[in-house]
């Protein structure tokens, strides 16, 4: 039967076939078969449904009626074309149902360089950099806090690339949107966030977004609630050179039982006809690369979180797309923040140096809340004057102008580098990015308390809170013939604030070091013309008081006796940040003088 209809491509009617066979000679034998099989089974028609590839993938069979026995041509002809369009949706289904496999399958692919990249980036952070980038001084290189900002903000990618799959691998599956990540989020902080990740064309676009924010709480997920505007900023953006003038405004409205997220662009706008589809499956209309799926998965997110998303638009003028949340209740967010909180500033003493009516606001936040002691400054000089006699944890500069908020923070860890205290920037600022701050280690929000509390909390887990003796200023000499490993400690100590020069033989070392007085020399052992025990034995000469670390890969009994005699302690090569830090804590800020000599030495 199968073979028959493939060759004929027709829908076979039972007494059709009967007539041809009864007056045609040339009637093929197979049609008796099919015949039989029609008879047995009243079945008064065949229909088949073909695949992209024109092979048979489905069959419709019509009983016979004994009301009407009979089917006439226009029947025949009808039924013809409703099946060649079922054909269509039929191929249009497998497509997509193979699309959806590839896509899953890439999906799942594309994890395993995400999670190679991850691994890299902490091996870089911890090995190279040190995992806490909260400890960068006024004095390091302005090229590698570069590198400290661009590793953060590519391991901030790679996890919101992550969670972005795991959300792709989910619609692909089929499956509702999960909810059991979902927490009590602010609205402005991620907002904020989410516009200073986003990748624009070209810098300058940045500022063609405008933010005025008036925030609002909502119970949902912060990479969900990132996908959504990230989609919203992909659209708009896609026309801005088209549209030198366009710009893009952000508003939220606080209101009794819904709280708005308004974001409008002044673009091409959107024709009448259309605002009913854009939400619809597949809809793409004016971009070429669209896949018309963005739109209609963020009204997805958004009655994930209980809103919704909808659209106003006058063609030529403007887009806006009003996102609603329904009201939840803060206080209970505020109330886990503060719990978090609480443990972390219980008996902790801060500076705050802010305008008077900046003060007002954090003495809510602060005074009034925890067992916290807070003075209050508002000028630089107040704030210079206090730290001189008083010791605190960590300072907080408030809404000042960031150039005079880095100057006040330089000249805190200018006249404390023996002890660096955490110095915080607190703003509503939402015209820039807010990275190149660097004088400070960390920047919280203060659109609403609960912004300012999960901004500081974030800034405790990532260290930012984090006290210890500062190791910025020391000047450090690091002797080896091989240029990568001399770059790697510098790599290593440069993030400590520590100021590191270096010399690739004996002989340069002791050029340097007679110029200038270091606080403490790495050493390699072997190098060609002049190794590293003759190179001290010359530096003892004129300077007998400077610690001198042997760094080396191989170390005998001879080089350890050497060792034990002419230097002051042994790092094995290749040293890790830890190990070389504990070692520049122990020689400049410990107890440690080169009378110590080492007694053990590390197998």
């Amino acid at each position: 039967m199968l073979e028959f209809l493939q060759n004929g491509e027709r829908i076979l009617v039972k007494d059709e076939l009967i007539y041809i066979l009864n007056h045609h000679i040339d009637a093929k034998e197979s049609m008796v078969d099919i015949i039989d099989y029609m008879v047995a089974n009243k079945v008064s028609l065949i229909v088949p449904i073909f695949d992209n590839r024109k092979r048979i993938s489905h069959l419709y069979l019509a009983n016979q009626s004994e009301q009407h026995p009979l089917i006439t041509a226009d029947q025949v002809v009808g039924l013809r074309l409703l099946f060649k369009e079922a054909s269509r949706w039929i191929i249009a289904e497998d497509k997509v149902r193979k699309s959806q496999i590839l896509a899953g399958s890439i999906a799942h692919e594309i994890r395993n360089p995400f999670s190679k990249l991850k691994y890299q980036f902490e091996q870089i952070d911890t090995k190279v950099l040190g995992n806490d980038p909260t400890d960068l001084g006024s004095h390091n290189s302005e090229e590698i806090k570069q590198l400290h900002q661009a590793l953060h903000e590519s391991k901030r990618a790679v996890q919101s690339g992550t969670r972005f799959i795991d959300a792709m691998l989910s619609e692909l599956r089929g499956e509702s949107l999960k909810t059991d990540r979902f927490s009590s989020n602010s609205a402005g902080e991620l907002t904020l966030a989410a516009i200073n990740d986003f990748s624009f064309n070209k810098p300058e676009d940045r500022q063609r977004v405008n933010v005025n924010i008036e925030d609002f709480a909502f119970w949902g997920d912060d990479t969900l609630f990132s996908f959504v505007i990230y989609n919203l900023l992909k659209n708009a953006t896609y026309y801005f050179d088209q549209y030198p003038n366009s710009k893009i405004d952000i508003g939220f409205q606080r209101q009794e039982n819904t709280n708005t997220l308004t974001f409008t662009d002044f673009g091409p706008g959107i024709a009448e006809t259309h605002l009913d589809q854009i939400f619809d499956d597949l809809f793409t209309q004016g971009k070429g690369t669209g896949t018309g799926l963005g739109l209609s998965y963020c009204k997805r997110v958004m009655a994930a979180f209980g809103g919704d998303i909808q659209c106003r638009s006058q063609l030529g003028k403007y887009t806006t797309f009003a996102l609603t949340f329904p009201v939840i209740d803060e206080s209970a967010y505020e109330a886990r923040l503060h719990s978090q909180l609480k443990p972390i500033l219980t008996n902790k003493k801060a500076l705050v140096i802010a305008p008077h009516a900046s003060q007002a606001w954090l003495r809510r936040c602060l005074d009034n809340e925890f067992a916290l002691s807070v003075h209050y400054a508002t000028v630089q000089q107040q704030a210079m004057d206090y730290l001189t006699d008083t010791d605190v944890d960590f300072v907080l500069v408030a809404d000042l102008e960031p150039s005079s908020a880095s100057e006040i923070a330089n000249a805190i860890h200018d006249a404390n580098q023996q002890s660096a205290i955490p110095t915080l920037f607190c703003t509503t600022r939402t015209e820039e990015e807010l990275s190149y701050v660097d004088a400070f280690q960390a920047t919280l929000l203060t659109f609403s308390k609960y912004s300012f509390w999960s901004t500081l909390v974030k800034a405790e887990q990532a260290g930012a809170l984090k006290r210890k003796d500062s190791l910025i200023g020391k000047k450090v000499l690091v002797v080896d013939d091989t240029h990568v490993n001399r770059l790697l400690v510098q790599s290593y100590l440069v993030t400590e604030g520590v100021k590191v020069e270096q010399a690739a033989s004996g002989i340069e070392a002791i050029e340097k070091a007679k110029q200038t007085k270091f606080d403490l020399i790495f050493m390699d052992i072997r190098m060609p013309n002049m190794n590293g025990f003759e190179a001290c034995k010359e530096i003892r000469k004129f300077t007998a008081s400077t610690p001198i670390v042997s760094l080396s890969g191989e170390c005998g009994s001879d080089a350890r006796q050497s060792i034990a005699m002419l230097m002051d302690d042994y790092i094995h090569k290749p040293a890790d940040k830890a190990k070389l830090v504990d070692m520049l804590q122990k020689w400049c800020n410990g107890n440690s003088t080169t009378s110590n000599k080492v007694k053990q030495l590390e197998a």
